[in-house]
């Protein structure tokens, strides 16, 4: 089938300007998550009160973990008001 005929190529790229113009309209850098591995399940890693002041603190863009690695990461932020 030949899409010249129904211009679909010309069609994807008008539609792919104004979807564009739509992403990431708002964004606001995340602070660090903190990471801690988890060989078992522990529940009391995943409560709001736990305190995770010791764990690892993961810098954007890097690598952590391994193969199979089980793990809990927490971050807390506030999504700005103007947002909604």
């Amino acid at each position: 089938m030949k899409h010249t005929i129904r211009f679909t190529q010309q069609k994807i790229g008008r539609y792919q300007k104004i979807v564009e113009a739509l992403v990431y309209r708002q964004q606001v850098a995340l602070p660090p998550f903190r990471y801690q591995a988890m060989p078992e399940l522990d529940p009391t890693l995943l409560s709001l009160q736990f305190d995770d002041s010791d764990w690892q603190v993961l810098a954007p863009h890097t690598y952590w973990g391994g193969a199979d690695t089980h793990f809990v990461l927490r971050n807390y932020f506030t999504v700005p008001a103007n947002f909604t």
